[in-house]
């Protein structure tokens, strides 16, 4: 039956958006709308809402967003297990009833190269958090995870890992979207059971500015793209070949190479500039 939730799972500046996004514009069973001035995650269910401390959604809110069209997006950054997501705040128990919803969904894991990852995510979390806007990008990568096991590359490997180890989902990656949309789209439709619009351009724009983007929440019920976007003039995003060491290329092949490898990523890319 193709009648029953998306959800879309990565981890966090992997390109969730851009196919939460895709997926509205290609496919009308998945293509929602949300009052005027409401978050745009109102156009999604959002799992870390269920379990959020101070951003909550209310079980009627979860139910109206599950039930607005046939295959109404979710999108998480937990772990496969739900026993931990992305920040401690949002990390709790999930309800019984959400947890059968994300089991009967198609589920979508989008991956993206570790190195593009951190870059951004250090880019992403340091408006808010001084300790990562002062540290350099390896420092970044390992900074401890909030869960105090992990560095920040290692948890990055346990997720990636903990969703391949799932049974009957679709992984791929980020650069497959980007550079040929029109495959990846056929293969996500076969995985779903629908056929996409192959509307062109293939994947939506992504939005200029966080003003445009605040802009298309006032004036459209379904805008175009729920990007989240960086706070680039004030924190411009690291390059990974000038801001990297050799040390820091040796940890992250120690790390994480084996799962690059795995997933088409070469681990010795990308070297840091002499």
């Amino acid at each position: 039956m193709n009648s029953k939730p998306i959800m879309v799972a990565s981890h966090p500046r992997s390109g969730t958006h851009l196919v939460l996004d895709t997926l509205r514009r290609q496919f009308p069973t998945a293509r929602s709308q949300r009052m005027f001035g409401r978050p745009l995650d109102h156009l999604y269910l959002n799992i870390e809402r269920l379990t959020s401390e101070f951003r909550p959604f209310s079980d009627e809110l979860a139910g109206k967003i599950l039930s607005a069209v046939p295959n109404p997006l979710m999108k998480t950054h937990y772990l496969a297990d739900l026993s931990e997501t992305w920040v401690a705040e949002e990390t709790g128990k999930l309800a019984g009833k959400w947890r059968e919803a994300v089991a009967g969904a198609h589920v979508l894991y989008v991956h993206r190269d570790p190195r593009e990852v951190m870059v951004s995510y250090k880019q992403f979390l340091s408006p808010d958090h001084a300790d990562v806007a002062d540290i350099t990008l390896g420092a970044f990568l390992r900074r401890p995870h909030w869960n105090g096991r992990d560095t920040m590359l290692e948890w990055w490997v346990r997720h990636v890992e903990s969703w391949l180890a799932v049974p009957g989902i679709m992984p791929f990656g980020f650069r497959e979207l980007t550079s040929d949309p029109h495959a990846t789209l056929a293969a996500i439709g076969a995985h779903i059971g629908r056929t996409p619009d192959m509307r062109e351009p293939f994947l939506p724009k992504k939005p200029s500015s966080i003003n445009r983007q605040r802009l298309n929440r006032l004036l459209s019920l379904a805008p175009s793209s729920t990007a989240i976007i960086a706070d680039a003039k004030r924190f411009p995003a690291p390059n990974w070949h000038v801001a990297s060491t050799d040390d820091d290329v040796s940890y992250l092949q120690q790390i994480a190479g084996p799962l690059m490898e795995r997933l088409g990523y070469d681990p010795g890319a990308y070297s840091p500039a002499r």
